[in-house]
């Protein structure tokens, strides 16, 4: 189905109706900014299809079918379908649940939506032969389970504690088997103890006695007396009191500085009081007011005297008088003289105007051919001539009918009897029959050559002649003649009449201009202006004259009063005056309001400095009685620390030294008091020991000290033993209460059936998908769904061959040909994965089509290809064209109107795209956008032509890079296949074939035989081959880089040492083997050396320690057995490959 033609009548959203043609057979570009209804098209579309909303709506549309024409309409919720204008049954359409399909949005194709969801169910479903393997795996009891490797942990660890608890408890048997005898021993050691601590005390004791002796003999020889008069702070009082009295002399002398400049500076200002100046503030405000109202005063006596000269000369100039003084010779009689002349003007005047206008009214008549009347009417006498000519008269009526009548006779003579004579009748039927012809030839010829001359008559006239000289247009023209001559007759009357009139008038205006002179010189004579007279009526000439001797009156007062103004403005003036000079202050000797003012605005300044000069004085004065009472304070603080240390006052040196020493002094006091009450705890406790405390008194050390050894072997002994026999005893009490080895027994079997259930359950599993996924791998290799291999094309066109199309588990994902890696959506850029759904919602809606045998809907594309680069938007418009002319109608949605002429230019083949513009559409609705996008030329790198060029120059000139060996070797650039074919290697580069990957895909394409030949394309095939041999035999003798990817991926390494891991790599270049052995070696403290066993197996594992490294490399022949490729090319291809390899950790 294609859709012609669209009406939307009332639609949510839509407020007036309009309606859409499309092109059935092209694709159909949407332009338009937003909100113009471009989205609105498929929703009405959908409303009509799929009439499943509630919402009213009222839509037609037609649409072209393999049945023929159908019309849709829908009004409200009923849809109804017609074709030749009678109801018919619905088409057949796809299934509801592939709509979405059709519609396909930037949207839609930024992430899996639910359209995505149902395709990629239905496909995993197909490639499972039906059944929903994944659904099966994900149930118990063949869900996927965690590896048990917590149990194992577990069951390692009871293993060990079992192991341990048995040690234990063989060496306690062992223990306990010997307290008896510890105990015996220990009776023998019972009282041991308390003798060796009283031996001990008195050892303490004598030592103390000694110790205080020797600090009474210190303190008494090497101290003054009075020494615990100090208390250790007097010299940081005194520094405190003197640092005092110091800062507060200093602030004394500072204040006593400002005091003095403040009365200096008061001094300089002048000894008035703040009180006498702020009365003269007070006087003089008065007279600046007093001021300002008299020149207020003056100001509008003479604005208004101003205004009145103003009006004493608009009246004068009313008057017509040049100056506003009066006139002396303007009586009554000059009055009605004047009147007199200006009667007589304005007469001629009212003359002149009636001439004028009868003069224009006669120049308004105008001939209606704009000819002579004269040559008017000699042409039409010439037509009429012409007509006259033209016309038969009546004689040759006559003639012609004698001609007819003589024809018959003559015809009756000869064809009837002839064997009569020839008779008078006879000759005169002869006579007639020559004569009648004569005479009408001849006046058939004066007729003619009367028709010619008239009609050179009027042609020498130039008027325009008849159309085709026959007597109807001739008649037309005559009428046409006639209207003509009648108007060019009444135009010569009125410029005849015009002629007199304009004598008329120049006598008049003589006239006028005498009257108007000898007006112009009566006026001058009296001062007055003649025009104004002339233009300005009687009674308003003597209004004005009024008006005028009114402003002289008012004028006069005007200035009276400004005299007496002025004269009270400067009695005020010497008042000022005087007062300023009283008070010492030099003024003009025109004072004005404004220089008293800017006498008050400097006196204002004066008062605040005065008045501040009199508070800082205060202030000053008050500060200086405040820092001398503080210095007397704090001498008296001084006097009071050299007091109460005992010394005299300002004994400074002496308070010094004792200070000095009293640290000292004080620790031995402290130590003599210690032992002091060392000795009397030690005597309490020997009470009960005479001898001991006699031996201590007389300081007999060698006796106690030899005691005291003997005593302290016994005590030591029988520590040991109270302490030996309570630890057996504990630990035995503790391990029967506890009973750990029968509770750790218990948990190590309790581990191990599990650990044994979770490996049955683990088995199962993995069996179970094992099995699952042979069945899936199976039947997707021998029944691959013909949408999923659609898809593929689709996504290989669009990517041009880098990108091919996967579907593991339910999900879709792109195999990049240059380094062979499977990425899943969320790893490709946005362009991809657009292309990727792009290419998928095509083949889907086909293969839905065809199941249902439904007819094809349009596709609607909006948006799509906005994130797409040029290369591959030019791909997908090329592909989508020929899904236009497969049969399929398109729709593309933008808001951009460059991408029209995209689509336009990029179309090769097939029909031209059809653009509608929606603000042209919905003109009345839709306002056009303003701006456009800035758009950038596409620089792509030029491929530098071949031709001369060294391979390695023209490979730095085409920026060819080097290679990777550890990538993929898709990766591969061709240029290092193909180093001595350099214009098959441009050739493909112009292809966008530059990588390996790339190339392949290619050449498994239908596309590759299009546009190489056997050959080159053979040639290609085996390179490609060779190359991979090459790279793989290179990696397979040595070992692979350590990156931090590498670190993340192998889950060994804790957060907290990876970055010291990673910066051990970077330091080793990568290489795997130095990592470990630097891993070994400490250099990353507290690594666990197990962990470093993991890592190494897990390397080894994924292939980073090749146990293989520094083998043979294979052979040439080899690599050509297995490839086809010659042993001599090999050989030369493997040279340049292992040349271009940029081994990181050579």
């Amino acid at each position: 189905m294609k859709l012609a033609r669209l009406e939307i009548r009332r639609l949510p959203g839509i407020d007036e109706a309009f309606s859409v043609d499309f092109e059935p057979g092209a694709v159909n570009v949407v332009t338009g900014p937003n909100a113009s209804g471009k989205s609105s098209l498929v929703r009405a579309v959908r409303a009509l299809l799929y009439p499943d909303d509630k919402q009213f709506s009222d839509l037609a549309a037609r649409w072209h079918t393999s049945q023929g024409e159908l019309l849709c309409e829908r009004h409200g919720v009923e849809v109804s379908w017609l074709a030749d204008g009678r109801p018919t049954a619905a088409p057949t359409l796809p299934g509801r649940e592939s709509i979405g399909a059709f519609l396909v949005s930037s949207e839609d194709l930024a992430a899996l939506g639910s359209t995505d969801a149902h395709i990629s169910a239905s496909l995993r479903t197909m490639l499972a032969g039906g059944y929903d393997l994944d659904a099966a795996l994900s149930q118990a009891p063949l869900a996927s389970r965690p590896r048990p490797q917590k149990m194992a942990r577990d069951l390692s660890e009871l293993s060990e504690r079992v192991a341990a608890k048995e040690n234990e408890y063989a060496k306690l048997h062992d223990d306990i088997a010997q307290i008896d005898q510890l105990r015996q021993q220990l009776i023998q050691t019972r009282d041991a103890g308390a003798r060796l601590r009283a031996c001990e005390d008195a050892i303490a004791l004598a030592e103390t006695f000694a110790h205080r002796k020797a600090l009474e003999s210190t303190l008494i020889e090497e101290f003054p007396g009075g020494m615990d008069r100090l208390k250790g702070d007097e010299l940081d009082r005194l520094e405190r009191i003197e640092s005092a009295i110091a800062e507060r002399e200093r602030e004394l002398a500072i204040e006593q500085g400002g005091l003095r400049r403040a009365r200096e500076q008061l001094d300089r200002t002048g000894s008035i009081s703040p009180q006498d100046l702020e009365a003269l503030q007070s006087s003089l405000d008065d007279q600046r007011d007093a001021l300002t109202e008299l020149e207020r005063q003056i100001e509008a006596e003479q604005e208004r005297i101003a205004g009145q000269d103003q009006a004493l000369q608009l009246a004068a100039r009313r008057l017509g008088s040049a100056q506003a003084e009066p006139l002396e010779t303007l009586d009554q009689d000059a009055l009605e003289s004047l009147e007199k002349l200006v009667d007589r003007v304005q007469v001629l005047r009212e003359q002149i105007r009636n001439l004028t206008g009868e003069l224009a009214r006669a120049h308004s008549s105008r001939s209606v051919s704009g000819r002579p009347a004269e040559r008017l009417r000699r042409a039409r006498q010439a037509l009429q001539r012409w007509l006259d000519g033209a016309r038969l008269s009546p004689l040759e009526g006559v003639l012609w009918g004698g001609l007819s009548v003589v024809a018959v006779l003559a015809s009756w003579r000869l064809l009837g009897p002839q064997d009569s004579a020839i008779t008078p009748e006879l000759i005169l039927l002869i006579l007639l029959a020559v004569g009648i012809p004569a005479s009408l030839l001849i006046g058939f010829l004066q007729r003619w050559r009367e028709r010619q001359r008239a009609q050179l008559d009027f042609m020498d006239t130039d008027i325009e002649a008849p159309l085709g000289w026959t007597e109807e247009e001739v008649e037309a023209r005559i009428e046409r003649l006639d209207l003509e001559l009648e108007s060019a007759t009444r135009h010569e009357i009125s410029q005849a009449r015009a002629a007199d009139v304009r004598e008329q008038l120049n006598s008049q205006r003589t006239a006028l201009d005498k009257a108007r002179e000898k007006l112009k010189d009566f006026a001058e004579a009296l001062g007055i202006s003649a025009d104004s007279r002339i233009e300005t009526g009687f009674q308003l000439w003597c209004r004005h004259l009024h008006d005028w001797q009114n402003e002289q009156s008012e004028r006069a007062r005007a200035q009276a009063r400004l005299a007496q103004i002025r004269q009270r403005y400067g009695e005020a003036q010497t008042t000022a005056r005087d007062m300023l000079e009283r008070h010492g202050m030099a003024a003009e000797e025109n004072v004005s309001s404004r220089d008293v003012a800017g006498l008050l605005h400097l006196l204002a300044p004066r008062m605040r400095r005065n008045t501040e000069l009199h508070n800082d004085i205060r202030a000053h004065e008050r500060r200086v009685e405040e820092l001398q009472t503080d210095i007397a304070q704090h001498r008296r603080q001084l006097d009071a620390v050299y007091e109460e240390a005992g010394v005299k006052v300002d004994a400074r040196d002496v308070l010094v030294r004792r200070v000095d020493r009293f640290a000292d002094w004080q620790a031995l006091e402290q130590q003599r008091r210690a032992a002091s009450l060392e000795i009397a705890r030690l005597e309490e406790r020997l009470s009960d020991e005479q001898e001991l405390l006699s031996q201590a008194r007389t300081q007999q050390r060698e006796a106690l000290e030899s005691r005291q050894a003997e005593l302290r072997e016994a005590a030591d002994q029988r520590d040991r033993l109270n302490q030996r026999i309570a630890e057996l005893e504990t630990r035995h009490e503790d391990v029967l209460k506890r009973r750990e080895l029968e509770g750790v027994n218990g948990e190590y079997e309790a581990a191990r059936n599990l650990l044994e259930a979770e490996l049955d359950r683990q088995l199962l599993v993995a069996a179970a998908e094992s099995l699952v996924e042979s069945v899936r791998t199976t039947h997707q290799a021998d029944n691959e769904p013909a949408a999923l291999a659609l898809a593929g094309q689709w996504l290989d066109r669009f990517t041009h061959h880098r990108y091919q199309l996967g579907f593991e588990h339910g999900e879709f994902t792109a195999i990049d040909s240059r380094d062979g890696r499977r990425r899943r959506l969320g790893e490709l850029s946005t362009g991809t994965r657009v292309q990727l759904l792009l290419a998928v919602r095509l083949a889907w809606i086909q293969q839905a089509e065809a199941e249902a045998d439904a007819e094809p809907l349009p596709v609607f594309l909006d948006e799509v290809l906005t994130t797409t680069d040029p290369d591959r938007y030019r791909a997908i418009v090329q592909s989508i064209q020929e899904i236009v002319i497969g049969g399929r109608q398109v729709f593309y949605l933008t808001a951009q109107s460059d991408d029209a002429a995209a689509w336009a230019e990029w179309i090769e083949e097939g029909p031209p795209p059809h653009r509608i513009d929606m603000a042209e559409v919905r003109s009345s609705q839709v306002q056009r956008l303003q701006y456009e996008l800035p758009r950038e030329l596409e620089r792509r790198r030029e491929i530098p032509d071949p031709g001369g060029m060294d391979p390695l120059e023209w490979a730095d000139a085409a920026g060819v890079d080097a290679i990777d060996p550890w990538r993929d070797a898709g990766t591969l650039h061709v240029f290092h296949l193909l180093h001595d074919r350099l214009d098959l290697c441009a050739e493909l580069m112009g292809l966008d074939l530059a990588r390996l990957g790339q190339l392949e895909a290619f050449l498994a394409s239908g596309r590759a035989g299009e546009l190489l030949d056997r050959e080159d394309r053979q040639l290609l095939g085996l390179r490609a081959r060779a190359a991979r041999q090459i790279i793989v035999d290179w990696q397979l003798r040595r070992d692979r880089p350590v990156d931090e990817a590498t670190l993340h991926a192998c889950g060994l390494i804790s957060d907290s040492f990876m970055p010291r891991v990673m910066t051990l790599t970077r330091r080793v270049g990568g290489h795997p083997r130095q990592l470990l052995e630097a891993l070994r070696s400490g250099e990353v403290s507290r690594f666990r050396s197990d962990s470093t066993e993991q890592l190494e197996t897990w390397l080894r594992d994924a292939g980073y320690l090749n146990e293989e490294a520094g083998h043979q490399r294979l052979s040439a022949a080899q690599i050509s057995t297995e490839t086809g490729l010659t042993a001599d090319r090999i050989t030369d291809l493997r040279a340049w490959i292992n040349g271009a390899i940029i081994d990181p950790l050579a």
